[in-house]
């Protein structure tokens, strides 16, 4: 098994951190989304739809809602209303 030690820069907040999860979340969802638009300009299977949900109910709920394009947020909503 592979040991992993963490070194922080000096003055950095702790590892960790609400904030810190926040935000690494929010980055991770932004490059998928961006993977998932130069992947397919059509529709998304449902296993991608529901991971990018997933991640904009916890940023939400953690009181750090992501700034998603209009044409993510209508089809996420979209599909919730169609009953998808």
């Amino acid at each position: 098994m592979t040991e992993m030690t963490l070194v922080m820069e000096p003055n950095s907040s702790p590892l960790g951190t609400h904030e810190e999860l926040a935000s690494s979340l929010e980055e991770l969802l932004h490059r998928y989304l961006n993977l998932l638009a130069e992947e397919r300009a059509g529709p998304w299977a449902k296993a991608e739809e529901d991971v990018v949900r997933r991640a904009r109910t916890a940023l939400t709920n953690a009181g750090h809602p992501p700034v998603l394009g209009h044409e993510t947020t209508a089809h996420l909503d979209y599909a919730l209303l169609d009953g998808s």
